[in-house]
């Protein structure tokens, strides 16, 4: 018998592992990408990246998270299932293609405001052909973690996505030597995926179908406020590196601050994979009329998340060296350290609280989800006009700190007053005190090496011991809990099978 936490636990191991290759793949395509090219088509290809992301947002209306909210609630395959999914490929099939068509119709618009000119024409129109495909896999991503496919899930948007975007880009690079073949690498990787997504979908058991007593109102009524949060969410995300390009008029800068993201991203592995199944099952669980099972479901998540993220933090803060250098010699430790600090300081707070708007999501709770993303961005955007021209990528980094933490705070303030959930974790506390402290002391010990493989050795002998430090002191204090043994176990036994 498993519990929900142990299936979160599982399915938060699945996804973990396509999680560490999806982030292996675009961190290895961002280093080959910056050692190969100039840092002006460096940052260019970066920032076409970043506006993909913010653009895809307007074309799903929200549709691929109100799909994790409604399917759990009806039955695989029923009348109902199939007529959200239906409806939401069409409308993000057909305003995709749009957006696309208005973009290349006024394409020198779009050239000199969003890269100043520094890109031709063939980069756009690229870029927007390649829009409503990214935006099919974002609703097939969405589809699958509704049928809680972890597995399937995993495939398309981890693996599929990020080593197809990596093969297609690098060897179009090695074939043709420029930024406009890697654009076009990346254009074919997206039109796979798409397809195969498309194809996962149709083999779970969708087929395209329209019923009128499916509760199309109330599917409407949940998603369409995420595309406005999701829309803001998205800006604190990446509108540091839009307007670093624009008050610098430097892609340079810009593929400066993207080393410092890749770093300090490196931190969010742990909260998209252990959080995958809360919105489902959370949303599965208020269906079903046992709402006073969430609070214990979601310490747990969180508490895994943490487990994981201090370790990982540890390194970046003590050798950050080590994954600098992988960017060549164009980037040094010295200008990026103090941003990289900030910026994993804002990335952790949002990996083991992030949950928290999983959990607003579970519950309904779409349109209080914009409030709160709404004031963080509004103060982010104000702290990035204020200080990116006289901090640079530093008053970027200081901006996303302080709009994360506002974002945070908010979202789990919410969840304590309106739903009995746990505002202080003991053990969490003991946890990464003690982590960081094994960690620190195992660095001191350790001499820098400049031999690359042997700085990644250092480093993974540091956050294991910072890992181990830390549950032994769980151990012996006697806070690890019934549901962190129920999940170990289950996930042994889930090993035991495959081997």
């Amino acid at each position: 018998m498993t519990t929900d936490a142990t299936d979160v636990g599982r399915s938060g191991l699945i996804v973990l592992v396509g999680t560490g290759v999806s982030m292996l793949g675009f961190y290895l395509l961002r280093v080959v990408l910056a050692q190969a090219l100039s840092r002006d088509v460096f940052g260019a290809i970066i920032l076409m990246l970043s506006l993909l992301d913010i653009a895809v947002i307007g074309c799903l209306f929200g549709l691929n998270q109100g799909l994790v909210k409604h399917l759990p609630a009806t039955n695989r395959g029923d009348h109902e299932q199939n007529t959200y999914i239906t409806i939401s490929f069409g409308i993000v099939g057909i305003t995709s293609i749009l957006l696309a068509g208005i973009g290349i119709l006024f394409l020198e618009q779009v050239r000199e405001a969003a890269f100043a000119g520094s890109v031709s024409s063939e980069f756009i129109i690229l870029t927007l052909i390649a829009l409503p495909f990214y935006a099919l896999i974002k609703l097939s991503a969405g589809t699958l973690q509704g049928y809680q496919e972890s597995t399937l899930y995993t495939l398309v948007s981890k693996i599929a996505l990020s080593g197809g975007r990596l093969i297609a880009a690098v060897g179009a690079l090695l074939l043709v030597g420029s930024g406009i073949a890697v654009v076009a690498g990346i254009l074919v990787a997206y039109v796979v995926t798409a397809a195969f997504g498309l194809a996962l979908i149709l083999w779970t058991g969708w087929r395209p179908e329209f019923d009128s007593d499916a509760a199309i109102l109330s599917f409407f009524s949940f998603s369409f406020p995420l595309l406005l949060s999701s829309s803001l969410y998205i800006l604190l995300t990446t509108a540091d590196k839009v307007m670093i390009g624009y008050f610098t008029s430097a892609t340079a800068t810009v593929g400066q601050y993207e080393v410092v993201v890749t770093i300090a991203s490196l931190l969010t592995v742990f909260h998209s994979s252990f959080s995958f199944l809360l919105f489902p099952r959370i949303s599965e669980l208020v269906s079903n009329g046992r709402s006073n099972e969430i609070p214990s479901l979601y310490n747990q998540a969180t508490r895994w998340i943490l487990i994981f993220t201090v370790p990982l933090l540890s390194v970046i803060l003590l050798r950050p060296g080590v994954f600098v250098d992988l960017f060549g010699d164009e980037y040094t430790l010295g200008s990026l350290y103090m941003p990289i600090v900030i910026l994993a300081g804002a990335k952790l707070v949002d990996s083991v609280l992030g949950p928290n708007g999983q959990a607003l999501l579970g519950f309904g709770k779409s349109r209080t989800i914009f409030i709160y993303n709404s004031i963080a961005v509004g103060l982010n955007v104000i702290l990035n006009i204020v200080l990116i021209p006289r901090y640079g990528v530093i008053g970027a980094a200081i901006s996303s700190l302080v709009g994360y933490i506002c974002m945070n705070f908010l979202k789990t303030t919410d969840l304590y007053v309106n739903h009995q959930f746990g505002f202080f974790d003991r053990g969490a506390v003991l946890y990464s005190i003690v982590a960081l402290i094994t960690a620190t002391i195992t660095s001191t010990l350790i001499p820098d090496s400049t031999w690359i493989v042997s700085s990644i050795l250092i480093v993974g002998i540091i956050a294991t011991t910072a890992l181990f430090g830390g549950l032994g002191a769980l151990y012996f204090t006697g806070e690890v809990t019934n549901e962190d043994r129920k999940t170990v176990k289950s996930i042994i036994g889930m090993f035991s099978k495959v081997w």
